[in-house]
């Protein structure tokens, strides 16, 4: 039992050392030439996969692979957990990522053929999409000796694939109206990390008064210990919009005026 545990949780499945994972080094370019010398075969080879017979049943293992990639992430949390403390559990990872809805998106996408969703996966594949793979912040401590490194890279480049894919073998095209349905899919996303980022913060405050971390100043009682993650550093984490939607001050006046009232 023992040895299953080291396993999982320190071996294969688990976290390494920060540094692990480095920029631009030869493990950051293979999966880039990897998913360069796939597209190049999609091009080349788009007529015969348009006219094999098994094309349906290839599409389905594309999408089979990709909620893969994606539910193992998840699985992995159950038995591992998250290198963040501030993730106990699997609903502190909610809302989903814009990575993760859009391999979703993907999923039905290349299932059902959607044209719809195409567009949506084109133009955040092809946009937002890119900025993960130039700079996978999240994979700082896991390296290719770890399974989240192949993770990462499955869950961000397959979707992309299936964009090329529908676009050279059924020869799917973008169009404006797509923009309108990508800017949707976004605001969406930042609505929900705004409204998530509110609540976090309000039960991070609220808990900081119960346990006595206030001081008095005048009248009123203000916050002594700010959290790391409530300041400068939020937006920059896993691409939260909140903080500038919000602030720091507007938090600072309910604090206050929650504690008048008590």
């Amino acid at each position: 039992m023992e040895v299953w545990v080291q396993f999982f949780k320190e071996g294969f499945f688990g976290y390494g050392e920060k540094g692990d994972f480095q920029y631009y080094s030869i493990e950051h370019f293979i999966p880039l030439i990897f998913m360069a010398a796939c597209i190049f075969l999609l091009y080349r080879y788009r007529d015969a996969l348009r006219e094999w017979k098994h094309e349906e049943n290839f599409r389905f293992i594309f999408a089979f692979v990709m909620l893969l990639a994606e539910m193992s992430y998840f699985w992995r949390l159950l038995y591992v957990g998250s290198s963040n403390p501030e993730e106990q559990t699997l609903l502190d990872k909610l809302p989903l990522q814009v990575c993760e809805w859009t391999c979703i998106t993907a999923i039905f996408m290349i299932t059902k053929k959607s044209r719809a969703l195409y567009q949506i996966c084109f133009y955040v594949c092809l946009t937002v999409g890119i900025f993960p793979l130039l700079t996978p912040t999240v994979i700082t401590t896991t390296g290719p000796t770890y399974y989240r490194y192949y993770q990462y890279w499955m869950e961000h480049i397959l979707p992309i694939l299936a964009v090329f894919y529908m676009t050279f073998v059924h020869n799917f095209r973008p169009k404006m109206k797509g923009i309108a349905l990508a800017s949707t899919f976004g605001g969406s996303r930042c609505v929900c990390d705004a409204l998530q980022l509110q609540h976090r913060r309000r039960q991070l405050f609220i808990s900081g008064q119960r346990n006595g971390r206030w001081r008095r100043i005048g009248n009123g009682r203000t916050y002594e210990d700010r959290p790391q993650r409530m300041g400068t550093a939020w937006p920059f984490d896993r691409h939260r919009y909140g903080h500038v939607l919000y602030g720091v001050r507007r938090d600072r006046r309910h604090t206050e005026a929650i504690c008048q009232k008590e």
